[in-house]
């Protein structure tokens, strides 16, 4: 992936992040104009809860960011190389986080496992925490959204900021040690390289917002208990 790409493509995920941003809460005609969702704020009576957690999980950009994720994960396009082999033949060889794969004879991917690379095996290790932590935040928010039990659950909101930016953190960490292990190499990265660091950035950006959210929100309750 060139540069010029990455760069359009991280532009276009801030032009959604700001998109996505809440409306101001002044009322129920707000409410409904919402773009995200507010899973932890209501009791089972449909009131807002005593606990006020108001995190607005942003739906939208939680489920960009787990597609980017689950993208950037499984598929094999974070490198591309040309080479040259031995009987000076030119091939191609693509790089992911669990395979390689090269067309020097006819098409064949070979496993990553196990390679004696610490580089790179630090960037397997953060990808596989960001990955992790991010599909547990979007466990937890289903539960949040349709279980009566996690619903005003300040603790589960917090796990669900907290796992945000584990998430956000380990993506970006992993791509940041990616690149510094291929800069000096004639490559290209490719699009899985950049949903890698999609991913994380919209981990950390929707972990940041909804802090902001909440302490808006926990600014406006004695408002609305007087009013």
């Amino acid at each position: 992936m060139k540069s010029s790409t990455i760069i359009v493509l991280l532009v276009s995920v801030t032009l959604l992040t700001v998109a996505a941003a809440p409306l101001p809460r002044d009322g129920s005609s707000s409410r409904s104009h919402h773009v995200s969702v507010d899973v932890c704020n209501c009791d089972e009576t449909g009131q807002e809860s005593s606990l006020q957690c108001d995190c607005d999980l942003r739906w939208l950009e939680h489920s960009l960011g787990l597609t980017a994720h689950w993208i950037a994960f499984t598929t094999t396009y974070w490198l591309y190389v040309e080479k040259i082999s031995d009987t000076s033949t030119k091939f191609f060889q693509y790089l992911g986080l669990w395979r390689t794969c090269s067309d020097i004879q006819f098409y064949i991917c070979l496993p990553r496992d196990g390679v004696a690379d610490a580089a790179f095996n630090a960037v397997q290790a953060f990808a596989i925490f960001g990955f992790v932590a991010l599909n547990v935040s979007f466990i937890l928010m289903v539960l949040s959204m349709f279980c009566e039990k996690y619903k005003g659950n300040i603790e589960a909101c917090w796990a669900i900021i907290i796992l945000m930016f584990v998430s956000g953190g380990s993506w970006l960490i992993a791509v940041i040690v990616f690149g510094v292990k291929v800069a000096n190499e004639v490559s290209d990265l490719r699009f899985s390289f950049g949903l890698a660091v999609t991913a994380g950035i919209i981990s950390v950006v929707t972990g940041l917002v909804t802090i902001l959210t909440r302490g808006e929100a926990s600014n406006e309750a004695p408002a609305r208990v007087d009013a």
